[in-house]
């Protein structure tokens, strides 16, 4: 079974403790007044909420990506380790785009990347203790295990999201705020280091793999049919329709290059010298082969590109299982 992957001295969130009957409660603050009794960063979640496993449900599992988790091999590599740090995000051309779904998170399309900012509760101990482990928590044993592993997924995922401390300006920064201000770059390096740690078995499907690309992610999706997309690449029809206007442009013009080398063919008068009409017919010949072997150029580099992705994701999955034997 799971567990919580750091101890009470490693915790970077104070503010809640549990009584001697077993009971969550808020701690007190610098000032000995007791802190507001709702879930820390969550003040609209009182911690005491019967509905508290509802909550933790909505805001850290991925049902979707855990049922799709055996295909994900055609997505992305199979390594949960595969995440690239914030500046190396910024170093490949991609904005950080705050998302608070989970399902969101760590999946990437074209210049953007999706990234669930870090709940300030999931770095309180208590937390942990009470609700994903304890019998007198409101949540139903069922569930616990699920969330559990879902929280341990997302923070091993800061562990390689915030790897130097140029990582950590990033995630506090004032526009993006994944991480909370007053938290430290020592204490969070230090405890990142222990997040390493969390092995796959001790978290979700979906974690036992990092970053997802969005495109791939929906065209699969179609094929094993579940749902005509993930995720929306693009909110605007025109947008989305600009995808389009590349390709029918250059459907258009070969087919105009094809019908113009046809008709000079077809226009050729014998009656013109015998040099003439050669000259003609051969450029209009070499122009319609021309175009043939340019089609079939882009075509064959077409199969060469998904069957060396293809090859490379069936010899991971390959070696996953053997490391697995």
């Amino acid at each position: 079974m799971a567990e919580c992957p750091f101890k009470l001295n490693d915790q970077l969130c104070d503010e809640m403790n549990i009584d001697s009957a077993g009971i969550i409660t808020p701690s007190e603050d610098e000032h000995g007044k007791l802190r507001p009794e709702f879930l820390p960063g969550c003040p609209r979640i009182n911690l005491n909420d019967p509905n508290m496993g509802a909550y933790l449900t909505k805001e850290l599992l991925t049902p979707e990506l855990n049922e799709f988790e055996p295909y994900l091999w055609l997505v992305a590599k199979q390594d949960g380790t595969h995440i690239s740090s914030l500046t190396e995000q910024i170093v490949r051309g991609r904005n950080i785009i705050i998302t608070e779904k989970p399902s969101l998170h760590l999946v990437w399309a074209h210049n953007r990347i999706f990234i669930k900012p870090l709940p300030l509760y999931l770095l309180s101990r208590p937390f942990w203790d009470y609700y994903l482990l304890s019998d007198k928590s409101p949540i139903a044993r069922s569930s616990q295990q699920d969330i559990l592993q879902a929280a341990n997924g997302l923070l091993r995922s800061y562990s390689f999201l915030v790897q130097h401390e140029s990582d950590f300006a990033i995630a506090t920064d004032e526009k993006v705020r994944l991480v909370p201000r007053e938290i430290s770059y020592t204490k969070f390096a230090q405890l990142t280091r222990l997040l390493e740690g969390i092995n796959n078995k001790d978290v979700s499907p979906r974690f036992h793999f990092g970053e997802l690309r969005l495109t791939r992610l929906n065209f699969w999706y179609k094929v094993f049919l579940l749902g005509f997309n993930y995720s929306k690449v693009d909110w605007q029809y025109s947008a989305y329709m600009a995808r389009f206007y590349a390709p029918i442009l250059f459907i258009f013009a070969i087919f105009s290059v094809v019908l113009a080398a046809m008709q000079v063919n077809l226009a050729v008068d014998d009656s013109q010298p015998i040099a003439v009409r050669n000259a003609y017919r051969g450029f209009s010949n070499f122009t319609l082969h021309f175009i043939l072997v340019v089609m079939a150029f882009l075509l064959v580099i077409l199969i060469i590109m998904v069957l060396r992705e293809l090859i490379f994701a069936i010899s991971d999955l390959i070696q996953k299982k053997r490391r697995n034997i």
